[in-house]
């Protein structure tokens, strides 16, 4: 299977994905549409809460054998379709290294959910399970305040900057030298 993308107005992903199966019912066996989300910590006046963003806003990911010109025409069809990418006039699927980085994060179900991590002596992150596994090359920027840490992924000849929740995991240590020390009496 192929993955094209296509390039929708920002917060209408949903909307082109139900007009385009509401009227093009043939093709709903033979096409996916994946519109990944992902799980981020937002803080408002003070209370931090998850919420899910779109991981790609305004992209939408087809899933097909191929683009066949009646395929196309019918996303063409719907309105708010920008563009299907690279551009209109050469459209093509996702290069096989692209299609592998973004497909394991598309494929990794409807949310992605916090990485959990741990930072070494030196600051530097460890990844110890979550989307960002495998990732760690591709982090350019870590917030830990914000608990977010900013990956760059390729698509056609663009770079994307996403940032990608992550829940910061103790160390034993830590743990044992935030521990108070125990009195006497609670030793004996």
């Amino acid at each position: 299977m192929d993955l094209f993308v296509c390039h929708v107005k920002t917060g209408e992903e949903k909307k082109f994905i139900q007009l385009f199966t509401k009227l093009h019912p043939q093709w709903n066996n033979r096409v996916d549409f994946h519109t990944p989300l992902r799980q981020l910590k937002i803080r408002r006046a003070g209370k931090v809460r998850l919420e899910k963003k779109p991981l790609f806003p305004g992209y939408i990911f087809v899933e097909t054998e191929e683009l066949i010109p009646e395929l196309y025409l019918g996303l063409r069809s719907i309105d708010g379709l920008l563009r299907i990418l690279p551009d209109n006039h050469r459209i093509q699927p996702l290069p096989p290294d692209h299609r592998e980085m973004i497909g394991r994060l598309i494929h990794r179900g409807g949310v992605l959910e916090l990485s959990k991590v741990r930072f070494n002596e030196n600051g530097r992150i460890q990844v110890i399970s979550g989307p960002l596994e495998g990732l760690e090359g591709k982090i350019i920027k870590v917030d830990r305040r914000k608990q977010r840490a900013r990956i760059r992924l390729d698509m056609y000849d663009a770079s994307h900057m996403i940032d990608l929740g992550f829940e910061e995991l103790q160390s034993i240590e830590d743990i044992q030298e935030n521990q108070p020390t125990p009195s006497k009496e609670q030793r004996a």
